[in-house]
């Protein structure tokens, strides 16, 4: 609406002007100030700066509820507490909602979030990042523009067991979205063909991506290393002389390491499970399953 010219607005307190002193217009919706939003409603306000959130009560019942909450967020580390007012996806429900009070005990905090149908949910965060939802922001980076049409190479050590790709197998992504608790990915493999598969979500989207897949070539990144190195990775599988970082690639990291040196040459053993590998001098030198 064009308020350069002056516009009458009517609530239960009365009639009011808005015009080019108290209004500007972005992107085609016009903003008033502050102050003359709390003189049309006859609500009182407060802006708080750090917190990047304006609160609104109309009694002094909800004033106190304001500084309650106002209170609560001085328990809140300042990794969290941007999220406080901001717009999010839960991953389990599909839905969005609003973060509207947050508090901490230790490294817990508790997420108030209300749904687009108002209902009220709790959520938690432990540490620094949210397990069970996130910003708007970062949805949309991850459905709508960070991978679309990349190419990423699989990681089949970290990836779930049914995911139908082969280990450093390169795919183009096609689309991603959230749906149920897992990332939904739309690709185009080595072989041309279309494949949609799951992977659980936990953490920030990108991390799905970053976390299952290399965004690099490996093979260009490795340049000297054999065709029957990488058939071998690709397979994964080992062989006698594979360096620790061939084993890594193709095994991912081992639950334990013992080793051994002296001035004359280094051993290593590699632990996965019930199986030994054991390096001598920087190469695999045998191994055992026991």
């Amino acid at each position: 609406m064009d308020t350069n010219n002056g516009i009458t607005v009517a609530s239960s307190k009365g009639k009011f002007n808005i015009n080019k002193t108290n209004s500007v217009i972005y992107k085609n919706s016009t903003y008033i100030t502050f102050e003359k939003l709390l003189q049309i409603t006859g609500y009182s306000g407060k802006y708080v700066g750090e917190y990047t959130t304006v609160y609104l009560w109309d009694n002094y019942g909800h004033y106190q509820e304001t500084v309650k909450i106002i209170n609560n967020l001085k328990t809140v580390p300042d990794s969290v507490r941007w999220y406080m007012g901001s717009k999010v996806y839960l991953y389990q429900t599909n839905q969005f909602g609003w973060v509207i009070n947050m508090s901490s005990s230790g490294l817990i905090t508790d997420v108030e979030i209300q749904l687009v149908n108002s209902k009220i949910v709790h959520e938690t965060i432990f540490e620094n990042v949210p397990s069970t939802f996130c910003h708007i922001l970062q949805y949309n980076l991850f459905t709508k523009e960070a991978f679309k049409n990349e190419y990423v190479w699989a990681n089949k050590k970290a990836l779930p067991s049914s995911t139908p790709l082969y280990n450093i197998e390169r795919i183009k992504i096609l689309s991603l979205s959230i749906k149920d608790g897992n990332a939904v990915i739309q690709a185009r493999r080595a072989s041309n063909q279309k494949v949609t598969f799951k992977i659980p979500i936990n953490g920030y989207p990108n991390g799905v991506i970053y976390d299952h897949f290399y965004t690099q070539d490996p093979k260009k990144e490795h340049p000297n290393w054999t065709d029957r190195i990488w058939n071998l990775i690709a397979q994964q599988k080992i062989a006698i002389g594979m360096t620790p970082d061939q084993v890594l690639m193709s095994w991912g990291g081992p639950n334990d390491i013992n080793t051994y040196t002296s001035s004359y040459s280094s051993f290593e053993q590699w632990v996965y499970g019930n199986t030994y590998l054991h390096f001598y001098n920087g190469r695999l030198d045998s191994w055992a399953t026991y």
